[in-house]
């Protein structure tokens, strides 16, 4: 049956080909006859045009075209009607009727739309009857009456619309004088109610209309009333309710949208001030600065309680000072200088911090260097350079890392160069060179230089080896490089001496010893290159330095070391800047160390972390760009705020957020200049002036208002002080408890 279906189908595809390239008039007109044949009326008069275009007198084609015409007009009318769009069958009729006036159903179908068309007008009466519309049930029963006079229903479903909406007319008027009563005893809710009321009952009613819109007016003048009195009040809580209340009834009246912004900024603010309060009472100094911080940036009016902010500050900066003291006093430096930071960013002129943070940082980078560089001088041998370094590192910053512990052992090994020298000074004296020659190059193994012992050991080798026949090749080269610790290449030359002569002097000896310190140096090495494969830097960068203790050098050991050095403190100045929250920067730094060490745990987290962050601050960063644009001042202090929490000295926050402040004290006074609170004003245009004193027209303004607020009786200019602050919104009047 699939195999049969198919071959159809492809013969069929292939007829319709060849069909179709065959362009004869004839062709066309036999698939316009196909088409029509098949009901697709469309599709066969545009066959049937084509053909008449090539060929006129084609037999009988002007007559098919005719038909067709009539055919389609006639379906499209009956699908109108069926989807009861009767405009367009009226349309598709009568071009039936034009080109055929007598044809023989077309009254038919006339009448048949028309009793649709009014059974479908009664359908949509009785809905709208249903739904409490009787005026728009009465326009479709009159329409059901227009196209079906004789409908069995629609007269008396009619009348009775006629009588509810007569009905609901005696109500409305009724409605309408309550309305009218409650407006005039200042009820105006209940007025609007009953206006609202009166115009569902009979949408056209004259004067109820008229009558909402001006109750609306004034009750949206008295909302407004109430929620600036509440503000003056400082009841925020419920001056927001008012101010939202006529919001949602005149979102256009000017200067609402405002005061509702503002008023939300002042609960929020009141509930930071409520949670700063109950810190202070649990003496939780830091979490009350933030409370009282967020508030100021929030609150057009922070004299309200920028006396607990200053004591919030200065006692949170007191304990942090104090904690920063104790940690440099314990040798935590970095703990220190973080913790001198922090009181910085919050509180630049406490107790000198300053310049007490300058100074520890200037000796900390000293230290680092004297220590970097006292580092070098020991990998290096030289004891006398690495003991000055390491001194001036302990005397600049006492504690720093191992530099005390690196000072001691270094002292100790001078100290043991010095009884070699002594020794071999007196082995010189007494004419035993050869004795002599070998304390002078194990105090060279120590350190070099030291004192004239170059010179001497090189008297003390012309003594033992007066000709230069005598001399054996290799060992004077392996001496003279086992005591400058390159034991690999004293093997080299003492196994070359030994293969020459056998037995000579005490090269035996000393290749044993040599080949003991080379085993050691190498396994040594492999540790620690087995530690940096961990990303264990610090025993990593220990082992190298052991190694090159031991053996000096010994293959890439000292480049191994200067890169891990560098590493390293990279990794410290990150962990420095993290704990500042510079994360750009330290986040950089991170990145290298990662970069460098891709399996470094902790770089590798700091980097993810500082991403996660960074992800949040440049959202904030966007709201507080947006919020800057559009004029909202205090939400993009806030959103300052929560940056300048997560990360200091982000882009350019620190520069916006003086021009914020000044900003929303501006736009905040004018606003109340405009309602006409004009204390408000100046304390608002006074804090402008207080910040930059060429501020637009801050001057002239605060002046003006001052003028004002002095013609008053009774009234003058405050400060503000603590006034009742309700804890959250809605709360009336209620005071708050002032620590």
């Amino acid at each position: 049956m699939r195999r049969r279906s198919i071959l159809s189908a492809l013969a069929t595809a292939a007829l319709f080909l060849a069909v179709s390239g065959c362009a004869s008039p004839e062709s066309r007109a036999f698939r316009g006859d196909e088409y029509a044949r098949r009901g697709q009326y469309s599709l066969a008069l545009r066959e049937y045009q084509v053909a008449r275009r090539k060929d006129p007198a084609l037999f009988d084609i002007d007559q098919k075209i005719h038909s067709t015409q009539v055919f389609l007009y006639l379906q499209q009318g009956d699908q109108a009607t069926d989807a009861c769009r009767f405009s367009d069958a009226e349309r598709s009729y009568g071009e039936v009727r034009r080109l055929e006036p007598g044809h023989p159903d077309i009254d038919a179908r006339f009448e048949r739309m028309a009793t649709l068309r009014g059974n479908w007008h009664f359908d949509r009466g009785q809905s709208a009857l249903t739904q409490g519309n009787p005026t728009s049930a009465i326009q479709e029963f009159e329409q059901a009456l227009i196209h079906r006079p004789d409908h069995p229903r629609a007269a008396e479903a009619l009348a009775r619309a006629e009588r509810e909406l007569a009905s609901r007319r005696d109500r409305a008027d009724q409605v309408y004088e309550d309305g009218i009563a409650a407006r005039d005893g200042g009820d105006l809710e209940e007025a609007i109610r009953r206006f609202e009321e009166a115009l569902r009952l009979d949408p056209n009613h004259s004067g109820a209309a008229v009558e909402l819109e001006s109750a609306g007016v004034r009750l949206v003048a008295a909302w407004i009333d109430r929620g600036d009195a509440a503000a003056r009040d400082y009841a925020w809580g419920e001056a927001l309710d008012h101010y939202e209340h006529a919001l949602e009834r005149a979102p256009r009246q000017p200067g609402l949208r405002h005061r509702v912004r503002r008023a939300r900024l002042e609960v929020q603010a009141e509930e930071w001030i409520t949670a700063g309060d109950t810190a202070l009472d649990q003496r939780d100094w830091a979490r009350a600065y933030e409370c009282f911080d967020h508030a100021r940036t929030l609150s057009a009016e922070p004299e309200r309680f920028i006396d607990r902010l200053q004591r919030a500050r200065d006692r949170h900066a007191e304990e942090l000072f104090a904690a920063a003291q104790t940690a440099e006093r314990e040798g935590r430096y970095d703990d220190a200088l973080a913790g001198y930071h922090l009181v910085i960013e919050f509180h630049p002129g406490y107790r000198g911090v300053q310049s007490i943070c300058t100074s520890l940082a200037q000796r900390l980078e000293d230290a680092d260097f004297a220590y970097t560089q006292g580092c070098a001088s020991l990998d290096a041998g030289n004891l006398i350079g690495a003991r000055e370094r390491f001194n001036a590192c302990v005397e600049s910053v006492p504690g720093y890392l191992d530099a005390a512990e690196r000072l001691r052992m270094t002292t100790k090994n001078i100290d043991l160069a010095d009884s070699l020298y002594e020794r071999a000074c007196l082995a010189q004296r007494d004419g035993k060179a050869r004795r002599a020659r070998v304390l002078f190059e194990e105090c060279l193994a120590l350190t070099r230089p030291f004192r004239d012992v170059d010179e001497r050991l090189g008297a003390t080798r012309s003594v033992v080896f007066p000709t230069p026949g005598v001399v054996v090749p290799g060992y004077e080269e392996g001496c003279r490089a086992q005591a400058e610790r390159d034991f690999v290449r004293a093997v080299n030359f003492f196994e070359r001496c030994e293969s020459s002569r056998p037995g000579f002097e005490d090269v035996a000896t000393r290749l044993g010893d040599l080949r003991s310190s080379v085993t050691q140096a190498r396994s040594i090495y492999q540790q620690a290159v087995t530690a940096e494969e961990r990303c264990d830097l610090a025993s990593a960068r220990d082992g190298f330095r052991q190694c090159l203790e031991v053996c000096t050098p010994f293959e890439d050991a000292r480049e191994r070391l200067t890169d891990l050095d560098n590493h390293l403190s990279m990794l410290r100045t990150a962990e420095r800047l993290d704990r500042r929250r510079d994360l750009v920067a330290a986040r950089e730094l991170y990145m290298k160390v990662a970069i460098r060490y891709n399996r470094h745990p902790v770089a590798n987290r700091r980097v993810g972390e500082i991403d996660l962050e960074c992800v949040q601050v440049d959202k904030d960063y966007q709201i507080l760009v947006e919020a800057q644009k559009n004029g909202r001042h205090r939400d993009a202090l806030s959103a300052a705020v929560a940056i300048k929490k997560r990360c200091v000295g982000y882009r350019d926050v620190d520069s916006r957020v003086e021009n914020l402040e000044i900003e929303a004290d501006y736009a905040d006074a004018c606003a109340f200049e405009e309602q006409e609170d004009f204390e408000r004003a100046v304390r608002c245009f006074e804090r402008c002036i207080e910040r930059d004193p060429g501020f637009r027209d801050a001057s002239a303004r605060a002046k003006i208002c001052r003028t004002k607020v002095s013609s008053k009786p009774g009234r003058r200019v405050g400060q503000g002080g603590d006034r009742p602050t309700p804890a959250g919104r809605g709360n009336g009047r209620e005071k708050q408890k002032t620590p």
